[in-house]
């Protein structure tokens, strides 16, 4: 089943009265959006997540996948948002593209960053001990010149 953070359950909350009125029922965050309570389709949001779907091309198999990603970008719009409107203003700003229906999870995750990286690569242990036997002045295994 879909999950939430709070960060964008309380986004729909706050931006769909009728969401809201059904939360404070005491439906859970999966009842709320799913299909049976169709409300995000008058999510005030929805035209902007449905242009970014078509400029990058994006598909979901099924209506709960659609509500969940729809729900990651709202959360994502509105770090975006955030952002970019802070006093005093920031030196750069954010913007959409085509990861904007990622978690950040899944973003390092797919580029291998974080705890996803691929471990760093060991020293060559003999290259290092021959260079340390050659500034004790040994030869390190090298052969003699005329050899």
């Amino acid at each position: 089943m879909m999950k939430l953070s709070s960060a964008a359950l309380c986004l729909l909350l706050l931006t769909t009265p009728s969401i809201f009125s059904a939360a404070s029922t005491g439906s859970s965050s999966s009842d709320v959006l799913g299909e049976d309570s169709v409300e995000a389709d008058n999510h005030p949001l929805l035209a902007k997540f449905e242009n970014w779907i078509a400029q990058h091309e994006k598909k979901y198999d099924t209506h709960e996948d659609f509500l969940e990603r729809f729900a990651i970008w709202l959360e994502n719009d509105a770090y975006i948002n955030t952002h970019n409107n802070r006093i005093p203003i920031p030196s750069w700003t954010l913007g959409h593209n085509h990861f904007s229906d990622l978690t950040n999870d899944e973003y390092q995750r797919y580029n291998f960053l974080g705890e996803y990286s691929p471990s760093t690569p060991q020293p060559y242990t003999s290259v290092t001990a021959t260079a340390r036997r050659l500034r004790q002045g040994g030869s390190g295994g090298l052969p003699e010149s005329g050899e």
